[in-house]
Order: C-alpha cells, then sequence, then structure tokens
C-alpha cells in the first residue's frame, strides 16, 4: 500500500508543478486550469487514503505541497481578474 500511496503522491506532485509552470504561461492557462483540476483530484486521493490509513506521521506531505501548487491556476486567475477590475 506504501509503495502505490507514493506513487500516487509522486503524480500528484508532479501534476501541481505542471500546472504551476502552465500558468505563467498566456497559451497555457486553460491547460493549466485543466492539470490543476486533474492534480487537486489525485492530492485529495493521496491525502483520502494516508489520513485513513495513516500511513505518514508527518504535518506536511506531499499531498499538501501537491495541493498548494494544483491551486496556483486559480489563484493566479483570481489576481488577474481582480487587478482587471481594479484598472478598469
Amino acid at each position: 500500500m506504501e509503495s502505490k500511496l507514493k506513487l500516487i503522491g509522486y503524480v500528484a506532485f508532479i501534476l501541481g508543478v505542471t500546472a504551476t509552470v502552465l500558468s505563467l504561461f498566456s497559451f497555457g492557462i486553460i491547460y493549466a486550469l485543466l492539470t490543476g483540476a486533474i492534480g487537486m483530484l489525485v492530492s485529495i486521493v493521496y491525502v483520502g487514503i494516508d489520513t485513513k490509513y495513516a500511513i505518514n506521521k508527518k504535518r506536511i506531505t506531499i499531498g499538501i505541497i501537491s495541493m498548494l501548487l494544483s491551486s496556483v491556476p486559480i489563484l493566479f486567475l483570481l489576481v488577474v481578474i481582480i487587478l482587471s477590475k481594479i484598472n478598469s
């Protein structure tokens, strides 16, 4: 079970990093949102399994970091919308 959980954690982390990098490019924001949504779902699965079976005893796991990275495109889009409303 631990090896599967590690694999899920690494997949969630890679999806989160990909979503964060794609959100930096103007042409990649749609792909960043899609990748971030998939990364968020995988992170939720990771955290759910980790909590259910109490595998990791750390406070900050790779699932939490992946959730943060997967939410960057949404936060970036929110900041852009707020700044455009302020400037107009």
